[in-house]
């Protein structure tokens, strides 16, 4: 969930559809701008962004380049995970973008995302570093931008009483979402020891408002979210210095995301029956009742089509879940051993990423996240239908965000592969259900989200 919320503040997006019809004015007399960023998470220092514009050649097309760098310095349970970011998009001289390279890499894992536009389509790759993933969109004859560059671009334009509205492109979800830009005041700022007067315009995205402050030639000196992260125009010195996480000044960054109990719970993995109210409403949670073994449906139950990052149709996947479970047709026993070894098998350590199956099959690591894509791929290769569930878990007096999945022999049933649960336990509290697409949702409520335990057993 941690990744996914990084993904959405800091990587780059595609804008694929302008109905303002506003155009870009990169001056042709300009021949670089650059700016630093350092990136903030409740005051404390965790990364910086730099951003450079300059003129460029392209397979002989004259035109401007936009290339990106993002590091970020994360403490987790008490280890320092970096996570760095490198990307490019360039466009011609007519302001049309032409094509696009975004890298992302944390600890063992990688995303790889490039695109061109070639007859009205923006053709994009992805590739984890086991598989590659490719998609076609259809888009309009409207320029294209990346959303780095957006604010000096278009925002100048705008006056309390116009708005601007976009589709973008996430290249990592492969998804398309609705922005809203709109200017809502001015206001003097502090940066590199002046105050300067700074225009300030807010951006709804998944459901995400977050403020501008853009100074009157077009520099970004300021961009918060209201979950706490800030980037503030900063020397390149400055940015850069990122020697000491926030470790030692507070919680680390999975505590900072947790909702504290007001109940203290003993023996929390064995609740059977769980009360809570949730904005402000009560919801009974009950731990699922293991399944009659001749009542289970025998496998395959479905063919079922593969999900991105879920590649349960490949040959290794396929391979290892027959292995795993060997002669056994019984939905339910076949479910319980793939759990035992995925919970045995990978090494739990907090990962910072979007995970795919093959990739944790590779690194044979990480957290609730990789256990659970993994487990799902390979239990929806063997034909049993899995889903999977974001929500919240109970852990040493807070509530923690948790991917769970569970799976269909007959009836639904929780399980837990990253705590080696067969049913997982009453404080397992669902909020969405899918992959990475629906778990954006979870970013619309993570500030918001309210909860008090009333009763357990």
């Amino acid at each position: 969930m941690i990744g996914i919320l990084f993904n959405k503040e800091v990587l780059p997006a595609f804008i694929i559809t302008n109905p303002s019809g506003y155009k870009i004015e990169l001056t042709k007399d300009l021949p670089m701008r650059e700016s630093w960023m350092g990136i903030y998470f409740k005051d404390k220092r965790i990364g910086f962004s730099n951003t450079v514009i300059n003129q460029d050649v392209d397979s002989g097309i004259a035109g401007y380049r936009i290339n990106e760098t993002t590091l970020l310095k994360l403490n987790i349970l008490g280890e320092d995970r970096f996570v760095r970011i490198r990307g490019n998009a360039f466009f011609n001289e007519d302001y049309a973008l032409k094509n696009f390279y975004y890298k992302m890499v944390s600890g063992s894992y990688k995303i790889d995302v490039s695109g061109e536009i070639a007859d009205n389509f923006l053709k994009v790759k992805l590739d984890n570093g086991q598989g590659k993933i490719e998609k076609n969109i259809a888009v309009k004859n409207n320029t294209l931008i990346s959303s780095s560059i957006a604010p000096f671009l278009l925002f100048k334009k705008l006056d309390a009483s116009k708005e601007l509205n976009f589709e973008i492109f996430d290249p990592v979800s492969m998804a398309i979402n609705k922005v809203n830009i709109k200017k809502i005041g001015s206001d003097l700022i502090e940066s590199g020891g002046n105050k300067i007067e700074a225009d300030i315009f807010e951006i709804d995205c998944y459901g995400i408002k977050t403020r501008t402050w853009m100074a009157r030639d077009g520099d970004i000196l300021k961009e918060e979210s209201g979950l706490g992260f800030t980037m503030l125009k900063e020397n390149a010195k400055d940015a850069m210095n990122i020697s000491n996480s926030f470790l030692g000044q507070g919680r680390d960054l999975l505590s900072e995301f947790s909702l504290s109990s007001n109940l203290e719970i003993k023996d929390p993995r064995n609740v059977s029956y769980f009360k809570i109210e949730k904005d402000n409403a009560d919801l009974e949670i009950y731990r699922d009742r293991e399944p009659e073994i001749q009542k289970a449906l025998n496998i395959p139950i479905e063919d079922i089509p593969q999900e991105q990052f879920v590649e349960s149709k490949d040959d290794r996947i396929i391979k290892l879940a027959k292995e795993i479970v060997g002669a056994e047709k019984n939905s339910w026993l076949a479910a319980k051993k793939i759990l035992k070894w995925t919970y045995s098998n990978i090494r739990k350590t907090p990962t910072l990423s979007v995970p795919s199956a093959l990739s944790v099959l590779v690194n044979m690591e990480g957290d609730c996240n990789e256990h659970t894509v993994l487990f799902t791929a390979l239990t929806r290769s063997l034909g049993i239908p899995t889903k999977m569930v974001a929500g919240l878990v109970y852990l040493e007096g807070s509530f923690y965000y948790h991917v769970w999945p569970k799976v269909y022999v007959g009836k639904w049933i929780n399980m837990d592969p990253t705590l080696g649960q067969e049913t997982s336990d009453a404080t397992h509290i669902p909020l969405v259900e899918g992959g990475i697409k629906e778990q954006i949702e979870l970013i619309k409520i993570i500030s918001e989200l309210k909860i008090e335990v009333l009763d357990y057993k």
